[in-house]
């Protein structure tokens, strides 16, 4: 996996995987929800926002980049600010969630 965040009542995990896949997972029952969010964790709060693959993440890639492009991805706290570090060496902050690159 290379991201992985927890939801805020700390039932859910969600993941990135090598394959740039999104997983769910429900921990309290203990099993791989393959639904994915549309049918168990939407809307869901989540306490960390590490994975780089969804709608509210789709700009933070630039013109041309592939999911290998971006490493990774955090949101600040109140939920405003995205950084974001790349191939290149560069760190970037985006207005969080980043729909568009500007």
């Amino acid at each position: 996996m290379t991201a992985l965040d927890w939801s805020l009542d700390s039932r859910y995990l969600r993941a990135i995987d090598q394959a740039y896949t999104k997983q769910y997972f429900d921990v309290q029952d203990e099993v791989h929800l393959k639904e994915g969010a549309q049918t168990h964790t939407h809307p869901m709060l989540w306490a960390s926002n590490t994975c780089k693959l969804g709608w509210d993440m789709m700009g933070v890639y630039s013109l041309g980049a592939d999911g290998t492009d971006v490493n990774s991805v955090d949101v600040n706290a109140d939920k405003t600010t995205v950084a974001v570090a790349d191939d290149f060496g560069t760190v970037c902050l985006y207005r969080y969630p980043c729909l568009k690159n500007s």
